[in-house]
């Protein structure tokens, strides 16, 4: 494990995501003849791109963090400037959630192909197109 972590931190600036995001791609792999994607089963049986799927199994990690705090203000702040804030709160709330989970989930995919091509680099995984 301790040179695992040596070979990633050696092709990656962020050394302690690439590491969750490989361990993620190898849960993924784990029944798959060590092959992940380019579709994940979910625990609710549907079929999820893997990238996505790696985004939201790292979005727990954002909810803590003050950037999403500030995502949440600016949703809500441009759904009520467009008037698309419905009055129940408990819609209101769902369609804020809803704005901030794709919001999460686009920036999300960028972190996680970045750290893809680190542990590509570091020939700990392979892409297929």
């Amino acid at each position: 494990m301790p040179a695992l972590i040596e070979r990633i931190a050696d092709f990656s600036p962020r050394p302690r995501y690439a590491f969750m995001v490989l361990n993620l791609i190898a849960k993924a792999a784990g029944g798959n003849s060590g092959s992940a994607g380019p579709y994940v089963d979910t625990e609710d049986e549907v079929r999820v791109p893997l990238r996505d799927w790696l985004c939201d199994s790292l979005v727990p990690m954002a909810k803590r963090d003050a950037r999403r705090l500030i995502i949440v203000e600016e949703v809500k702040a441009s759904l009520a400037a467009q008037d698309a804030l419905p009055d129940d709160a408990e819609q209101a709330a769902r369609a804020i959630d809803n704005e901030v989970r794709e919001r999460v989930r686009r920036s999300g995919r960028c972190n996680v192909s970045r750290a893809v091509s680190d542990l590509v680099r570091a020939g700990l995984v392979r892409r297929h197109y």
